[in-house]
């Protein structure tokens, strides 16, 4: 049985004595070009990750922790994949041994536990944070205690971890994507397309409806609304960013207001796995846009999308399901 947190010794040390500290560097939103690398801000939200992007700095990282320098000053994110180090975000690598994830979430808990302490006035430079004091677990001889503090979040994880309770899916066509036909459809030919409603962020009033702009990260999702009058309100359908994150498509089975920013799709009698067929197949039309070409109404109920067939009119609706339930029975049995 593992030694709870207030059955430990704990010491203090500095930030500087434990990591070295990289500070990102100025990366102007304008040149950012969409691709898979997120680049890392000082946001508060999605792991601090604020877009994903082709293009790299000067400064990118792999396998360690950033901290906010302002904005959401003294927030701090485990980064266990390459990414760029935005401007006033400080990228920490442990001096004297490797960074897993276990031990970055103890370690980040601690570090955002300085947080308050600062505000947009009052910045963390890479000199303020080496000198910024942390309280961690310690082994007798007054050293980090390491091996306790990753075996602590492994054991956190496990009484954390949600019951896994999902049942396989019955597959009765086991067809592969090369064994179908295909055929090209107006998106205005198979789906009612019809752009969301201006709503400026001032007149947003906050409550548990999901609001969705043109942010490629969250499922699209910008802010939470209850505003119901002079809204567009849909469903268990499929939005298009129009600006923004051009062309990224994402599929909602809740109920949502939509900015005009982005586009609702919809067809009657689509089932989840329909959906998320078709979103895989339409985000492949981002590629051909940009932040200065963007999807107005009549591009893209013209724009064209490649879908299975039974037959040269109609799409195969079945297949799309069966295969996306392949795909997540597959995933499903990945994470046991």
């Amino acid at each position: 049985m593992y030694k709870n947190p207030e059955d430990v010794k704990w010491g203090t040390f500095r930030v500087g004595e434990l990591f070295s500290i990289t500070r990102g560097t100025n990366f102007p939103k304008k040149d950012w070009i969409e691709g898979n690398m997120p680049i890392v801000t000082t946001t508060g939200l999605n792991n601090g990750v604020t877009e994903f992007i082709s293009n790299v700095n000067d400064k990118v990282s792999k396998n360690a922790i950033t901290v906010a320098g302002t904005g959401t000053v003294g927030s701090a994110f485990y980064q266990e994949f390459s990414f760029n180090i935005g401007e006033w975000v400080l990228s920490l690598d442990l001096k004297d041994r490797e960074l897993n994830k276990h031990l970055a979430l103890f370690l980040t808990t601690s570090i955002s536990h300085q947080k308050d302490k600062y505000s947009y006035a009052y910045k963390l430079g890479n000199e303020r944070l080496s000198k910024q004091f942390i309280m961690l677990p310690i082994t007798d001889s007054g050293k980090p205690d390491w091996e306790y503090m990753e075996s602590y979040m492994k054991e956190l994880e496990k009484e954390v971890r949600p019951e896994f309770n999902f049942k396989s899916h019955e597959i009765t066509d086991d067809r592969e994507i090369e064994d179908m036909e295909w055929e090209e459809f107006f998106i205005e030919d198979l789906f009612e397309v019809q752009r969301g409603k201006r709503l400026i962020k001032k007149n947003q009033v906050k409550g548990k409806i999901p609001y969705i702009s043109s942010t490629g990260l969250n499922n699209g999702v910008d802010n939470f609304i209850s505003n119901e009058k002079g809204v567009r309100v849909y469903d268990d359908c499929l939005t298009v960013a129009n600006s923004g994150s051009v062309g990224v498509v994402f599929f909602h089975p809740y109920k949502f207001v939509a900015s005009d920013h982005v586009t609702h799709i919809k067809r009657k009698g689509l089932t989840k796995y329909m959906y998320l067929f078709i979103a895989t197949t339409m985000n492949k039309m981002k590629d051909n846009y940009s932040f200065n070409r963007e999807i107005n109404d009549l591009r893209l109920k013209r724009e064209k999308i490649i879908l299975p067939v039974v037959s040269e009119d109609m799409p195969d609706w079945e297949f799309m399901e069966q295969y996306m339930k392949r795909v997540e029975n597959k995933l499903m049995e990945d994470y046991k």
